[in-house]
C-alpha cells in the first residue's frame, strides 16, 4: 500500500529531565488534528544543542529504535541529533517521553512526524545516510538510493548555534501543508534547531535533499543530518497468485479485491484457512469478499471460509502468507 501522511508537529524545551510531548495535536495537510492508528509509525528528530557529546543513551526515546547510529559535532556550540521511530500498537501512544537536556543552558528541538502504510518488517528502504559539519548551523543532508517504488524520503536536519533561527525547506522538496516542519528554541545559552523535509515523488536512482535553508551560517555553529527512505507496505491489492498459484509473502492475506488465484492448485502451509462469511471466486478465480488466510498443514477451510468458484473449489498454494498491513 501507498504511503500515507498522518500528521506531524514540532517541540521544544530545556529542562534537565524527560518532558512528556503530546501525540494527540499532530496536524495533518488540512491543518486538522490528526488521529494515529494502529500500525502508523512515528518518526522523531531529536536534536540537542549542547557544549558536549551527548551519549546515545542519554537520547534514546523509550520504546523507540534509532534509524542510525546518533550524530555529534563539536564546536563552540555543538549539535547532537538521534532519529528513531516507533509502530503504533492496537492502543497507539498519546504522549511520548522527550529526552531531557545535559543542563538548562542546553536547548532541545523536536520534529515529529507519523505516517501510513510503511513496512512495519523493513521500515528502512535503504541504509540511512548521515553528515555532519562546523563553523556553521547550516544542515545539508546526504544523497540516498531507495529501491522500492513508493519509497518516501525523510531528510532530518539539526544544529547547534549561539542565536536559534529556523530553518526552512530544501528547495524541490514536499511543500504540502505540514510536510516539512522547523523549531528552534532561542531562551538558552546553546540553541537547537530541528527541522525534517520529506520527498514524496521520489521514482528511481539516488536523490541528494538540498541544503536547508534559514539556521545561521555564523562560525561557532555546527549541524547534522540523517536521511531516511520509508519503504512502503505491501498491500494485499498486490498478492496474484502465478500460473502454478503460488502468492509469495509473509504473514496473512486479506484480500478484499486482488487475491487472485489459479483453478488447479492446491493448499500448504500451517495454520486454519478462514474467510468472514463466504470467499466467492468470480470465474476468473477473484476472490471478493473480504477474507484472511492463513492454511492449516492440511490447508483446511472453515465453514465461513468456503472458497467457491464457477467449476468448483478453488485452492490457493501458499508458500508464504501476507496481510497488507504487515509490511
Amino acid at each position: 500500500m501507498a504511503i500515507t501522511f498522518v500528521g506531524s508537529k514540532t517541540f521544544t524545551h530545556s529542562a534537565i529531565t524527560n518532558q512528556s510531548c503530546s501525540l494527540t495535536d499532530l496536524l495533518n495537510e488540512a491543518g486538522a488534528s490528526a488521529t494515529l492508528l494502529q500500525g502508523d509509525i512515528v518518526v522523531i528528530n531529536y536534536v540537542l544543542g549542547s557544549t558536549v557529546n551527548r551519549l546515545v543513551s542519554q537520547m534514546t526515546i523509550s520504546g523507540y529504535t534509532a534509524f542510525a547510529a546518533d550524530l555529534y559535532q563539536n564546536d563552540n556550540n555543538d549539535a547532537n541529533q538521534l532519529v528513531s521511530y516507533k509502530f503504533m500498537g492496537a492502543t497507539p501512544d498519546t504522549t511520548v517521553s522527550i529526552p531531557a537536556s545535559n543542563a538548562t543552558s542546553a536547548g532541545v528541538a523536536v520534529v515529529i512526524h507519523a505516517f501510513r502504510g510503511v513496512n512495519r518488517i523493513t521500515p528502512s528502504d535503504a541504509t540511512p545516510t548521515t553528515a555532519g559539519g562546523t563553523n556553521t548551523g547550516v544542515a545539508d543532508a546526504a544523497a540516498i538510493t531507495p529501491v522500492t517504488q513508493g519509497a518516501w524520503i525523510l531528510a532530518c536536519g539539526g544544529a547547534g548555534v549561539a542565536a536559534g533561527a529556523v530553518f526552512t525547506n530544501p528547495a524541490g522538496m514536499s511543500a504540502t501543508t505540514n510536510h516539512f516542519r522547523s523549531v528552534t528554541i532561542t531562551t538558552t545559552t546553546t540553541d537547537a534547531n530541528a527541522g525534517t523535509a520529506l520527498l514524496t515523488t521520489w521514482t528511481s536512482g539516488s536523490y541528494n535533499p538540498p541544503v536547508f535553508g534559514g539556521s545561521t551560517s555564523t562560525n561557532s555553529g555546527s549541524w547534522v543530518a540523517t536521511t531516511i527512505a520509508l519503504r512502503p507496505a505491501v498491500n494485499s491489492s498486490y498478492g496474484t497468485g502465478s500460473t502454478n498459484g503460488i502468492i509469495k509473502g509473509s504473514g496473512r492475506l486479506v484480500g478484499t479485491s486482488n487475491g487472485v488465484a489459479s483453478s488447479t492448485v492446491t493448499v500448504k502451509g500451517s495454520g486454519n484457512l478462514a474467510g468472514s462469511v463466504v470467499g466467492v471466486a468470480s470465474a476468473s478465480g477473484l476472490l471478493e469478499n473480504s477474507i484472511e488466510i492463513s492454511a492449516s498443514s492440511e490447508g483446511v477451510a472453515t465453514v465461513s471460509g468456503t472458497l467457491t468458484g464457477d467449476s468448483g473449489p478453488i485452492n490457493l498454494n501458499l508458500n508464504n502468507l501476507m496481510m497488507g498491513t504487515s509490511f
